[in-house]
């Protein structure tokens, strides 16, 4: 894919562009349940990710090698594609992912305590929440191209030889 045409943009068409990258609670759990080392095996899925990874590893194990071949954002493979988000999820890449999760799903749902866990990690009470699952969230992991930013560094390895446009870039 070529970016040189994104220099070019004007600052709010590239904001536009990212502000419709957003996902939806259920792509969420999607992700979660289908990475998840203590929740993948009900949902017949890879484990690659723990409760205890944090949101730079999912982003170093999933979503730089699953995007690569597409040099796009995560939301862009996501299945149902990107939504216009309703709300910003803000991180520190160091917190764990399953904390972030909690927080969107607990936002959504209104959900806590045993009730929040057994919904994200069993699908518990699913089927009631059509709207609140539906519920639209952005957050840089799934809605930033990180080819274009963070990857092919010695902590986000990749060989995609995207152009890079880091934070400052004219």
């Amino acid at each position: 894919k070529e970016w040189k045409d994104d220099c070019n943009k004007r600052p709010e068409v590239i904001a536009d562009e990212l502000f419709s990258k957003g996902f939806t609670v259920r792509q969420a759990l999607d992700f979660w349940r289908s990475n998840a080392a203590d929740v993948a095996a009900k949902f017949n899925s890879r484990c690659r990710i723990s409760r205890s990874t944090t949101t730079s590893d999912v982003v170093k194990s999933i979503v730089i090698p699953e995007t690569e071949a597409d040099q796009c954002c995560y939301v862009d493979i996501m299945e149902g594609g990107p939504h216009r988000p309703t709300k910003l999820l803000s991180h520190w890449w160091g917190a764990r992912f399953y904390d972030d999760l909690l927080c969107i799903v607990q936002d959504a749902t209104g959900k806590s305590g045993q009730e929040l866990t057994a919904l994200i990690n069993a699908g518990v009470g699913e089927d009631d929440l059509h709207d609140e699952l539906n519920a639209s969230y952005w957050m840089c992991i799934f809605g930033v191209n990180q080819h274009i930013a963070i990857c092919g560094t010695k902590y986000n390895p990749c060989n995609c030889q995207s152009l890079k446009y880091p934070s400052g870039h004219p």
